[in-house]
Order: C-alpha cells, then sequence, then structure tokens
C-alpha cells in the first residue's frame, strides 16, 4: 500500500488529530512525504490548545475517497 494512502487512512480515523508519537516510527524519507502532503494541504500540523496533532484536510479526505482500492472478488 502506498505511504501517503495509509498515512491519510491513520490519520481519518483520527478525528481529534493524530500526535507524532501517535503514528508509526518514521524515517527521513517518511518525513518528507508527510511535509510534501502538507505543502500540498492534504494535511495539516496544528496546534489546538492540546498540542500539535496532524489532521486531515477536507482535500485529503477527497484524495483518499478517490484512490480507495478497489474490492477485488477474490476478497468477497
Amino acid at each position: 500500500m502506498d505511504s501517503r494512502i495509509s498515512f491519510l487512512q491513520t490519520l481519518a480515523s483520527c478525528p481529534h488529530g493524530a500526535r507524532k508519537k501517535d503514528l508509526p516510527l518514521s524515517d527521513r524519507e517518511i518525513d518528507r512525504m508527510r511535509q510534501k502532503l502538507r505543502v500540498s494541504g492534504l494535511v495539516e500540523y496544528v496546534d489546538l490548545g492540546k498540542g500539535k496533532r496532524w489532521h486531515i484536510t477536507e482535500d485529503g479526505h477527497k484524495f483518499l475517497s478517490a484512490h480507495k482500492e478497489p474490492i477485488s472478488a477474490a476478497e468477497n
């Protein structure tokens, strides 16, 4: 699975945002991917009074729904 989709799915499942420690360990490449998603407007890293958290944006939800993998007949 694409790491971008995995990251967006993780954020979509966290209604109050994901803290950095809630995310899987990352390396430099994954950090770059997260920042590219932030710059493109799909996610945001904001402080809403309870510490900084990653949040998925409306554009991120649209991107995620457009890139969901179709369920194959073998899985049914």
